[in-house]
């Protein structure tokens, strides 16, 4: 199939996975694979990350690379190719002191099990907002989330206006009894607020499989999310009924929980072995 890298708008990502300057990359992505087009400017660095579930391939168009793989140093010229097997950390570097690095990349992706078992809560996030186009994909996987009688009666308020997200921080922070310095939503940019129908049985059910659905499909956009607490209380409030009203928001709603989502500040979590969660059959 012809992938037409003309039509797609690429995207500027500064100090990816911790390195230096910007990569400019368009990316194509159908489900399997992620298939990225990219420039990296001059001093530019992706930073040194472990593939942990995937493998990676990268075919330098032009300029002059420099990749880190394990404890080994290759440099790369226009024609070579670059593997990083399944397990293995590398890093890349334009070494070029002119121009830019441009490459292609194929990383085939993790299944959906794997999604699962690599997923992490987020706690630091950058300040920066994430493309609108990831934060409606997260949204629309929320919005396939399964539901009792497939009755579809749960709303999701998207929240990235920084003054109405500062004041369900301080509001949350009140409600838990505690100040957490870097916030109650850890300075996430956005707020994915999952309310349900008040007089429905099954709305906390419905409404934490859209929060589950969420937090999955943020991970496999690149993103952070949290799982935050306390939106009954703060949805049991006058003032935030009324924000509700004003937002065209009619009927009587209970908060499930909110989603803290953006872009991570820092190392991702390590993985943690699994001891509870026990599991007994019965045959």
């Amino acid at each position: 199939m012809k992938i037409p890298y003309s039509e797609i708008e690429a995207e500027i990502f500064p100090n990816f996975k911790g390195g230096e300057k910007n990569l400019k990359a368009k990316m194509f992505f159908d489900g399997s694979n992620r298939i990225l087009h990219g420039r990296l400017e001059v001093g530019g660095t992706i930073g040194i990350h472990c593939h942990e579930t995937s493998s990676e391939i990268i075919y330098i168009l032009s300029g002059d690379g420099k990749v880190l793989i394990d404890d080994t140093i290759e440099y790369l010229k226009p024609g070579d190719c670059h593997y990083c097997p399944k397990g293995h950390t590398h890093s890349l570097q334009n070494n070029s002191t002119t121009e830019d690095l441009e490459f292609f990349a194929v990383i085939p992706e993790q299944d959906v099990f794997e999604k699962m078992k690599t997923r992490r809560s987020i706690r630091k996030f950058k300040k920066d907002l994430p493309p609108r186009e990831k934060i409606e994909k997260v949204i629309e996987a929320g919005r396939w989330a399964a539901s009792g009688r497939n009755r579809q009666t749960s709303i999701i308020v998207a929240v990235t206006n920084k003054e109405i997200i500062e004041k369900l921080t301080k509001i949350n922070g009140e409600i838990a009894e505690r100040h957490n310095p870097l916030g109650e939503f850890y300075g996430a940019p956005v707020v994915l607020i999952v309310l349900s129908d008040k007089n429905w049985r099954n709305k906390i059910y419905d409404g934490s499989l859209i929060l589950g659905n969420m937090m999955l499909a943020a991970h496999d956009l690149g993103l952070g999310s949290c799982w935050i607490h306390r939106a009954e209380q703060e949805f049991n409030m006058s003032e935030w009924q009324d924000w509700l009203k004003g937002l065209g928001i009619e009927g009587e709603w209970e908060g499930i929980g909110h989603l803290a989502l953006g872009i991570p500040d820092g190392d991702y979590p390590e993985e943690i072995p699994r001891t509870g969660n026990k599991v007994f059959w019965c045959e």
